[in-house]
């Protein structure tokens, strides 16, 4: 499960300015990366995109990591553009990358149904990406997730987080490996 978190967006969408960066750019642009590394978008919230990859994949920890990788800097290129151009290029992400058992299922009336995505999974992710925003970092990952990933990634800066219910959760951030 991943969580790409939009900071700004709602500053961005709600407050006038002279000429702001395209939000639908970058969520065409992190809709895009999430199809090409291999995984589905899940649903949308606010300004938080939420994407899933198939558990029988081999690389789906990598695909993950990757996908968050891309995303920033497509959002990298997005803001320079957008400042090259004189608009206001403020939007960042924050994400989280979190593996565990994710649920998909009908929620809300049975004549109006909605699909519903919950689980351990979304609950880490979304404290990942919201961890994000304070420590000044872009892209956090569970353990689960970076000891999946070792072939490419190493981890960087291991952290403890607390979720609501009291679980401890260890997170890093991803390093690309050199070489």
């Amino acid at each position: 499960m991943i969580v790409v978190d939009i900071g700004a967006f709602t500053t961005i969408a709600m407050v006038p300015r002279s000429a702001p960066m395209p939000l639908l750019d970058v969520e065409q642009l992190i809709r895009s990366i999430i199809h090409k590394c291999g995984g589905r978008l899940a649903a949308t919230a606010g300004d938080s995109i939420f994407a899933v990859f198939p558990a029988n994949a081999d690389s789906f920890a990598t695909d993950a990591i990757d996908t968050a990788c891309e995303i920033e800097a497509g959002i990298g290129e997005l803001q320079q553009r957008a400042a090259t151009s004189g608009m206001d290029s403020s939007v960042t992400t924050y994400i989280g990358v979190a593996t565990g058992e994710v649920y998909e299922g009908p929620l809300g009336p049975p004549d109006a149904p909605i699909a519903a995505f919950f689980g351990p999974a979304l609950t880490i992710a979304k404290l990942l990406a919201r961890e994000c925003r304070s420590r000044r970092v872009r892209v956090l990952v569970c353990k689960r997730t970076a000891d999946a990933a070792t072939n490419r990634y190493d981890a960087r800066a291991p952290i403890s987080l607390t979720t609501e219910s009291g679980a401890v959760v260890h997170a890093c951030e991803p390093v690309l490996r050199s070489g």
